[in-house]
């Protein structure tokens, strides 16, 4: 039987939202939004997916607010947020998550 991915797995309902103070001073690089949860790259390249399960509905809106403002995520996460989240992408299937969304951004 095969396993089961999590709710979040699908790649296809999220789309990129630039993190323009994705320099030196911040962890956060890149963040990919969908309707109930948030996946956050940071600089080790892993995403981390937050959703309305893990670390709530809340939480979720708030960081969305923050990623499309480019500011205060990283602090919000480290202070807030911790180690609450749903699941993680590794690198490779976040950097295809982007350059999907950017291709679409585009011919949209």
């Amino acid at each position: 039987m095969a396993a089961q991915k999590p709710p979040h797995a699908d790649t296809r309902k999220y789309r990129f939202v630039p993190y323009p103070r994705g320099g030196d001073d911040t962890g956060v690089i890149a963040c990919a939004i969908a309707d109930d949860a948030i996946c956050v790259q940071f600089r080790n390249g892993v995403g981390y997916v937050y959703s309305y399960a893990c670390p709530g509905r809340v939480e979720v809106e708030q960081m969305k607010m923050l990623a499309r403002a480019g500011t205060g995520l990283t602090t919000f996460i480290s202070q807030q947020i911790q180690r609450r989240y749903e699941a993680t992408w590794e690198k490779a299937e976040v950097e295809r998550l982007l350059r999907a969304s950017r291709r679409s951004r585009a011919v949209a």
